[in-house]
């Protein structure tokens, strides 16, 4: 979730059963699928 608490689309890297994101955040929602997603 950004500063103004809307969702937004991070870079990240998955390194074994981890997932790596590229900035700190307070807040995160995991968005799992196969469907492309529109933020």
């Amino acid at each position: 979730m950004g500063r103004n608490g809307r969702a937004q689309i991070v870079n990240y890297r998955i390194a074994g059963n981890y997932y790596i994101v590229d900035q700190l955040f307070n807040e995160a929602e995991l968005r799992l699928g196969e469907s492309p997603q529109t933020i």
